[in-house]
């Protein structure tokens, strides 16, 4: 259930994130994988508990963050639900959309769903 101490650590993890992206972190191998199991495992597989933080709580920068795991969250999801997310906070933040190409990411995330293992 999506809960103030569920919101406070997806944020404390958005925050990681960006210091991470400040660092030579995203180019390890695996780092994104990796980034986005942390996250998956933070809301204990619940995606529609992250799905609720996107709509209610998410902030501009946070998204842009989110964004660069989105196709490896959708994977492990298989949620359209979250994508639709995803596309509700492109057209929230437009701006960051296009500055960022952020599109691109959750295009991404929609083929993640027709990928078969």
């Amino acid at each position: 259930m999506y809960s103030q101490l569920l919101k406070n650590n997806i944020r404390e993890f958005l925050i990681q994130r960006k210091i991470d992206d400040e660092t030579d972190l995203p180019d390890c191998p695996g780092y994104w994988d990796e980034s986005a199991k942390k996250l998956y495992k933070i809301i204990d597989c619940e995606i529609d508990d992250l799905i609720q933080f996107m709509d209610q709580d998410c902030t501009e920068e946070e998204f842009l963050f989110l964004s660069e795991i989105s196709p490896e969250l959708a994977e492990f999801s298989k949620s359209k639900h979250f994508v639709a997310g995803l596309y509700r906070l492109a057209e929230k933040y437009p701006q960051i959309t296009k500055k960022y190409n952020l599109m691109l990411d959750i295009e991404d995330s929609e083929a993640a769903l027709d990928d078969e293992d």
